[in-house]
């Protein structure tokens, strides 16, 4: 893995600790870089969701790709936006354990392509690192 996908993972990794999600093993976090700049983080947020979510009502989790792309809306947008989304799986100790999948899910995914976000960096089902260009 090269050093600037080691630094985007590691960002990410950073912003899933602050993760209150309800599965206490499982913390997810993403950083949006625009090139070598970070311009937001996000993580998981339990009992929250998105203003702009079509379910107002409903209380949910926001995911942490939604997060770190609604508080980068006052950027410029750029063609070079690349999303990095890292899990931390811990044990029952909080003790760090590794990187655990981390692909996005589909509703996150068109959020992703519609903010202008040309590539996305994940961890696949086997802890490769991955990209998926947009």
């Amino acid at each position: 893995m090269s050093k600037r996908w080691s630094r985007g993972f590691e960002v990410a990794r950073a912003a899933s600790f602050h993760s209150n999600g309800i599965t206490n093993g499982q913390k997810m976090g993403a950083a949006l870089y625009a090139g070598s700049t970070l311009l937001s983080l996000g993580f998981n947020d339990y009992d929250r969701t998105s203003k702009h979510s079509q379910h107002s009502t409903y209380v949910g989790n926001l995911h942490a790709e939604i997060a770190c792309l609604t508080r980068r809306w006052h950027y410029d947008k750029s063609n070079n936006l690349i999303l990095y989304i890292a899990r931390t799986v811990t044990d029952t100790k909080k003790t760090v354990l590794q990187y655990g999948v981390s692909r996005p899910c589909q509703s996150c995914m068109k959020a992703i392509q519609a903010f202008g976000v040309r590539r996305v960096r994940f961890f696949d089902e086997n802890g490769i690192p991955t990209e998926v260009k947009i």
